[in-house]
């Protein structure tokens, strides 16, 4: 089974989200609600896949049956931007037309807005 990035991003819990829970816990108390119902909320399927073994290899490693691959990466053109040039001698404003490097956030945005579809959105990406 498949999960897409939302689904694993609602799987996971943060110290934030524990923080959250721990808060809205205190408060389903004070106002005379069940203390598990926010908890409950935030619970649902594991994946289930395989982990992987650990490794100091340089190299992406996935679970069987899955595969990883590069979206959008360092000097990709952006629309009708120039070419990436290895020996690093494109100007600032080639640069300004491709991809930026260290790319730090990524969400997924169903469409239409509001709606849960997994198959058709928006991937923002946040880089440098």
């Amino acid at each position: 089974m498949a999960f897409s990035l939302d689904e694993l991003a609602a799987l996971r819990c943060s110290r934030r989200d524990a923080l959250q829970i721990g808060s809205m816990s205190a408060f389903c108390t004070m106002v005379g609600l069940p203390s598990n119902a926010f908890a409950a909320a935030n619970r649902g399927a594991r994946p289930a896949f395989t982990s992987v073994p650990l490794s100091h290899a340089d190299t992406v490693v996935v679970p069987a049956g899955y595969t990883a691959g590069v979206l959008f990466a360092w000097g990709d053109p952006v629309s009708n931007g120039p070419a990436f040039k290895p020996d690093a001698s494109n100007s600032a404003s080639e640069q300004a037309l491709q991809a930026g490097m260290h790319h730090d956030g990524m969400h997924f945005f169903s469409l239409p807005m509001g709606s849960d579809r997994a198959d058709h959105g928006l991937l923002a990406i946040n880089h440098e």
